[in-house]
């Protein structure tokens, strides 16, 4: 964003605040600008609550004016208690079941989403390398996102020393919209994530649909699936960035163990969808997540901050005790959100008044302009120009004119 656009953005903000008047705001993101979110409505008394799910936020200016932070996961809450000294409350995801779960399954790939280094895709291009080797039989479907699988392939495949472009046993499907076709043909998810992954959304997506996860020991991935997955543990190098360290052929071995397991052994598969279905009930339902939602913003929403006047308060504030008028002169609607609307105060300058009101091209009312005062002539004969059949003003000269 440009310095301008940023400015066009904050004013909006702020008459967003004014004639909308909330209770309060909800927002993410930690950037200079975003700094300015809590702290204008702070400014009017409003509460804020911050949205973190992912360890990226660092030192306090952050989160300085927030009232309320809150997470995703009780991982990411200990993190920041642990790194930061505050614990966001963790409040789940948000996924409506009709948009991710199908009307069937059946139960044949082994799906991995976001082929990219911090994902762990590394690390299943070398289980689909091992795989096609031994069980040829077992269907990787990989769903492309931000990364690019066919580079991946090319790369891990040339540090194993058997240079590769694609394998036999993976099938590549493009980004899509609606996962409920991908969600019908997997068995399992893996989703062997090497950065903090706070709460996956695809693996609240698994358990929703009863489908096993195998993830890593890392972040707050365990929680997510709890005992409807397996979970393993990886060499430590392996979650340093830029994560391209290649574990051996041992290290792996559990996990396609477990890959063989789920797709041979179906009493134990059966056993494993059952509690991750039971686990996407409990955790990870719309209705239990917005309960949980609507009870951490409940304290701040009885404060009924936005029923409140805050042009006392931010006057207040002020150090040089503006006049500072933030009721809205109209109901809120978008509509006139944009509008603009300029008064001509008895004190200014003659000078002030009058290029005002010729901007406007119309008298202001007696409330605004005084009858005795010189701005009261004036007013009249500008309304009178504007009533005239013609107006031609002739100068010489440029005219600019500055839009704030």
């Amino acid at each position: 964003m440009t310095a301008s656009e940023e400015s066009a953005w904050l004013n909006l903000y702020t008459k967003y605040l004014d004639s909308f008047q909330p209770d309060l705001v909800f927002y993410y993101g930690g950037q200079v600008l975003d700094l300015l979110i809590p702290y204008e409505a702070k400014l009017r008394g409003i509460p804020s609550a911050a949205y973190v799910v992912n360890e990226n936020y660092n030192g306090i200016s952050w989160c300085r004016d927030n009232d309320l932070i809150i997470t995703d996961t009780y991982a990411t809450s200990e993190y920041y208690k642990k790194q930061h000294g505050f614990s966001p409350a963790p409040v789940g995801k948000f996924i409506p079941r009709e948009s991710v779960v199908p009307e069937s399954h059946q139960r044949k790939n082994l799906l991995f989403i976001n082929p990219s280094r911090s994902k762990g895709a590394g690390i299943v291009v070398q289980l689909a390398w091992l795989l096609e080797q031994s069980r040829p039989d077992i269907q990787f479907e990989i769903v492309e996102s931000r990364g690019d699988w066919t580079k991946l392939v090319q790369e891990v495949t040339q540090e194993l020393g058997h240079p590769r472009d694609s394998l036999s046993n993976v099938t590549v499907t493009p980004n899509t919209d609606d996962m409920r076709p991908i969600y019908e043909r997997a068995r399992i998810l893996l989703a062997p994530s090497l950065w903090w992954e706070s709460g996956a959304r695809v693996l609240a997506e698994a358990m929703l649909n009863g489908i096993p996860a195998i993830v890593t020991n890392h972040g707050g991935s365990p929680e997510m699936i709890q005992d409807g997955g397996i979970i393993v543990d990886l060499p430590p190098e392996c979650f340093k960035k830029p994560y391209d360290h290649v574990p051996s052929h041992d290290e792996l071995e559990p996990i396609t163990s477990s890959i063989i397991t789920l797709f041979d052994n179906k009493e134990y598969y059966n056993d494993l969808a059952s509690k991750a279905k039971s686990v996407g009930e409990r955790l990870h339902d719309m209705d239990v997540s917005v309960s949980r939602l609507a009870s951490t913003f409940e304290s701040l929403l009885a404060k009924r901050s936005g029923d409140k006047d805050f042009s006392e308060l931010m006057k207040r504030q002020h150090k040089h005790g503006l006049k500072i008028n933030s009721k809205p002169k109209k109901p809120f609607s978008p509509g006139n959100l944009h509008q603009t609307s300029f008064e001509i105060d008895k004190t200014s300058s003659s000078q002030e008044v009058s290029e005002n009101a010729l901007l406007h091209h119309e008298p202001k009312s007696d409330k605004t302009v005084g009858k005795e005062d010189s701005t009261s002539k004036l007013g009249q004969e500008v309304g009178k120009a504007k009533s005239a059949e013609s107006f031609d003003w002739q100068f010489k000269g440029k005219v600019v004119v500055l839009d704030n």
